[in-house]
C-alpha cells in the first residue's frame, strides 16, 4: 500500500475512535473532514467526527461530494454545521453545481445573492439536478440508493474473482461506492 492510504486510514481509525490528542499553538475552530475519499476509498464516519467537534466546541464541516445521495447523512444527528457537495457523483446529476448546505447553529444561514444580470442561472443544471432529486426519490431515497450502489459492487467483484482477481489483488475499500483494484505487474509467461 502507498504511504498516503496507510497515514488516511490511521487518521481515519484515530478520528474515528474520538481518542485523537490534538494540540495547536493556535486555537482550533474548525474541523474538516471529506466523507469519502476518492483516492483511498476511505469512508469517514461522521457521527463520531462530529461528537469531536461538537465536544470540543469545533465547527464540523463535511465535504460529502461523493456520498451525499448514496449515504444517509444526518447534519443535525452528526452535529454537522455546513456539508458541502456536487451536483454529480451519487446525486447522479449533471456535474457544475456545487451546493452548501448550512445547519444555521454556528455557521449563520445567509441569503444567496441577488442574481447579476450580466449573467444567467444555470437553468440546464438547475433542471438536471431537480431530475435527478426525482429519480432518487423514485429509487426509494437515500436507503434504495446505496442498496443498488451495494449491489453493484458485490457484483463487481464476484464478476473479477471469476475473471482471475482473486486473493491479494482486489483491494476492498470502506465506500461501496468506490473500488479499487491493484494491477500485478505481468511477466514474460503471462500474469504474475
Amino acid at each position: 500500500m502507498r504511504p498516503n492510504l496507510l497515514t488516511a486510514l490511521a487518521l481515519a481509525l484515530t478520528l474515528a475512535t474520538s481518542s485523537c490528542n490534538l494540540t495547536s499553538s493556535a486555537p482550533i475552530s474548525a474541523l474538516l473532514a471529506v466523507h469519502a475519499e476518492p483516492e483511498t476509498g476511505i469512508c469517514n464516519p461522521l457521527a463520531p467526527l462530529g461528537a469531536l467537534a461538537a465536544a470540543r466546541g469545533w465547527r464540523f464541516i463535511v465535504d460529502a461530494s461523493l456520498t451525499c445521495g448514496a449515504y444517509p447523512i444526518d447534519m443535525g444527528a452528526f452535529a454537522i454545521d455546513a456539508l458541502a457537495t456536487a451536483s454529480g457523483f451519487s446525486l447522479e446529476s449533471a456535474a457544475g453545481l456545487g451546493i452548501l448546505a448550512l445547519s444555521g447553529r454556528r455557521i449563520p444561514a445567509f441569503p444567496p445573492p441577488l442574481p447579476d444580470d450580466s449573467e444567467s442561472p444555470p437553468v440546464p443544471l438547475l433542471l438536471a439536478l431537480e431530475q435527478a432529486l426525482i429519480e432518487l426519490e423514485q429509487e426509494g431515497g437515500v436507503a434504495g440508493r446505496a442498496a443498488r450502489y451495494r449491489d453493484n459492487h458485490q457484483t463487481l467483484i464476484r464478476g473479477m474473482a471469476a475473471l482471475g482477481w482473486a486473493g491479494g489483488a482486489l483491494l476492498l475499500v470502506l465506500a461501496a461506492i468506490l473500488a479499487l483494484a491493484r494491477v500485478e505487474p505481468q511477466t514474460q509467461e503471462g500474469r504474475a
